[in-house]
Formats: structure tokens, sequence, C-alpha cells
């Protein structure tokens, strides 16, 4: 049995795999839940069974400290956006690897973060926090240029993401975002109004040792305009590490994580390439979420979540790795499914159609007989993700227009109205 032991606050979405990935490395793991409830979007994911102990953390810092320190956890990392400001927190008071505190909110509050993008001289979106929808509408109207981007301060997964075409429209956003509660459990005291970026979005994954940063994947993120949203993910492509692009994008992410104190643990960071050239559209210091790891190991030999366990359970070699670029060995694709309209899953048949696809390799699904289905607003709401691998790009573009044919045709998931009463 491992002896060595770490701790993972919050660990939902991709943090589940985190357990089993430090373990392979000799290293068991705690769990810290930062709030007295598991928020319910995650609670299906989480499995008690992979920890040595669990915690819930009583609201004082120096308890849930004293009881790690008891224990020798040698990290404390967040395994999703919920626990990042109390691993933060946590690893600084315990003197462990850590991005400390100083500007924890910085890459939690999006309005922060690109007040702090602009300190260090990068360009951000411009952007107002609006405390109510008539001081949201005044800024919009000043800038004089639609769309403009309505959204909350401090959430996750393009929740509560709109494209506002008019004054009625931003209007409409904010009073539907201020004062309800997030999917991160946060109030949504403010909301922020952004620029429109236009330009082609990416979204590239890093996990930090000491300040170096390694590049694990860089992916081209399509999305779709939804109606009374903004967009929802269509499909995601892992491009190879080299290219012009791909330079231009690494060479601004590095100095982003470095504006915003990143030195240790995961990263995702997504970003649009505009006519003048990258421009962050967010960063959040924990893993990927949604994510199949198998496709993307078999794809590059590692995944956000191995790469990470050995960040912390062998930094040394870690950091060996840092220069160096991954390796595409297979062609990738994430499809994420859209359903259009809310119900009950009938039937799961048409899922075994997936199978006839040459580049299929998986699916990460919510999609179960009587299952509640969500129309289709944001990544959280989306169904489920199909993992698509090939060695010929061609091919997962063929079995893509294929899964989307059956999908728009109801073949693959028979989504049913709610019962009446």
């Amino acid at each position: 049995m491992p002896q060595r032991v770490g701790a993972i606050v919050d660990a939902y979405s991709t943090g589940r795999y985190l357990p089993s990935a430090f373990r392979d490395l000799g290293v068991d793991c705690l769990h810290v839940q930062s709030a007295p409830d598991i928020p319910p979007f995650f609670r299906r994911d989480f499995d008690p069974a992979l920890y040595r102990e669990r915690y819930v953390h009583p609201g004082a810092l120096g308890e849930t400290a004293a009881w790690l320190a008891s224990r020798g956890v040698e990290f404390v990392i967040a395994g999703t956006e919920n626990g990042v400001e109390l691993a933060d927190a946590l690893s600084e008071r315990l003197g462990l690897p850590t991005n400390g505190t100083a500007q924890s909110r910085d890459r939690r509050d999006k309005g922060r973060m690109a007040q702090a993008l602009q300190r260090a001289g990068l360009r951000a979106p411009g952007h107002h926090r609006a405390g109510d929808p008539s001081e949201a509408v005044a800024w919009a109207v000043r800038q004089g240029r639609w769309p403009v981007v309505v959204k909350p301060v401090d959430s996750a997964g393009t929740e509560n993401v709109h494209f506002c075409h008019s004054a009625a429209d931003v209007e409409a956003a904010a009073r539907k975002i201020l004062g309800t509660v997030n999917r991160v459990g946060s109030v949504n005291r403010q909301v922020l109004v952004q620029e429109y970026l236009e330009g082609e979005q990416y979204y590239v994954n890093t996990v930090s040792a000491d300040g170096g940063h390694y590049v694990a994947e860089i992916w081209t993120d399509e999305t779709k305009e939804i109606e009374g949203a903004a967009v929802v993910s269509d499909r995601e492509d892992l491009l190879p590490r080299r290219g012009e692009i791909q330079e231009a994008i690494v060479g601004y992410v590095r100095e982003v994580l470095d504006a915003l104190g990143v030195a240790w643990g995961p990263a995702h960071t997504e970003i649009m390439v505009t006519a003048a050239g990258p421009v962050l559209i967010e960063t959040a210091a924990r893993p990927v979420g949604s994510i199949l790891p198998e496709a993307v190991t078999a794809a590059t030999g590692d995944n956000h979540a191995t790469l990470t366990a050995e960040c912390y359970a062998d930094p040394e070699r870690f950091k060996r790795r840092v220069p160096a670029p991954y390796e595409l060995r297979k062609h990738v694709s994430m499809v994420s499914l859209i359903a259009e309209r809310a119900g009950y899953v009938r039937s799961t048949e048409g899922l075994s159609l997936l199978s006839r696809l040459p580049s299929y390799f998986g699916i990460l699904s919510k999609i179960q007989e009587g299952a509640e289905v969500h129309r289709t607003v944001d990544i959280l709401t989306s169904p489920g993700h199909v993992y698509l691998l090939h060695d010929s790009p061609q091919q997962i573009m063929r079995d893509y227009l294929q899964l989307r044919r059956w999908e728009s045709s109801g073949l693959l998931y028979d989504v049913v109205p709610p019962p009446h009463g």
C-alpha cells in the first residue's frame, strides 16, 4: 500500500481521475470537501472509495490545515473549480508547492483576470463589472459595438454566457444572472459585460511545476450559437504541438499563466485568436472538464490527470518534460452531443450505432433510460461527449458528420417530453 499521501479539494468532474493517477505513482489521496454539501451536478461522479480518508472543511482554515498536516500530505490541489481557492490557501498555509493566495481571486474572478493581464501588458477583452442591469446596459451602449458578452463574474462550464445584440438583450441577460446561485455555489452579485472577440477559438491544457509550464494539449474549439444562450461546444480537435498558430498560442498562454500567478499544477486556458493575435477568454487553475482520459492518452501518451500526478509525485522528472513538445500519435476529436429539447430518455439503443463508426473510441455519457435531459445551452447541459480517434482526420470528419445526422434524426437517443401533472 502506498505510504505517500496528498490531498485533493473537491475532486469532482475530471478531478475524479486524479486518485488512480496518483496511486499508479505510489501516492494515496485524501479528499477535502470545501462545503457541507457536494453540488448536485457533481454528486454522481464522486466515488468516496477512491480516498484513504475524507474531511469536510468546517470553514476554519487552521482546522483543515491541521488535519492535513497530521497526515503528512505532500500536496494539496484542486480537483475542480469549486476547490481552487481553498487548495491555494491550504497549500500556502502548509508550506507545500502552491500558487498562493495573493492572486487566488484573479484566477477565479473573470474581471480581475482581465485586469491582471492588462497590468502585465497582455491583451485582454474590454470589460465592465455591473451590479445591476441598467449599469450593464449603460456600459454596452457606450461601447457602441455589438454584440457584447454578458456572463457571471465567477462560474464554470460556459454557464449563463449570453451573446447580446441590443440593450434589451443585455438587460434580460443581466436580470437572468444577478441574484442566482451558479454551479460553483457562488451568488451572482455582479455580471461581467465584455467585448465580443471575433476569431478562431482554441483551448490549451497545461501543467506547471515551479513556474515552468508544460503544454500538454492544444485543441481547436468549434462552437455553435444557441438561441437563448451564447454558444455550445460542437467539436474539439487536438492539434499537433508544432505550427505557426500553435507557437503564437503557446507563447501567449505561458505569459497569461505567469500574469495570473500559476506556478504549480494543471490549468485550462481558453483563447480567441483574433486578427491582432491571441486574446484570453478565461483561464481555470484546475484540470480540464469533461474528458475521457484514455482517449487523450491514446493520442499523445499522457493526459491531464496523469501529468498532474507526475508533476506532484515526481517533480524533477516532470520538469524535464517542460521544454519538450507533446507528440501527436493519432488524431482525436471530441464531439459534444447537443440536445435540442428537454425531456426524459426513453431509449438508449441508438447509441450502439456509434460502434459502426471506424474512428469511434468511447463516450462520456449522461444518457441513461429514464434520465432527465436538459436542452443544451452550455457545456454542462450537453448529454454526452463522444471521442473519435483515428490515423486519418478525414475519417474522423466523415464519422463526425454521420454522428450529427443520427443525432438530428433522433436515432442516437430517444428523448420524450416530461409527463404532465
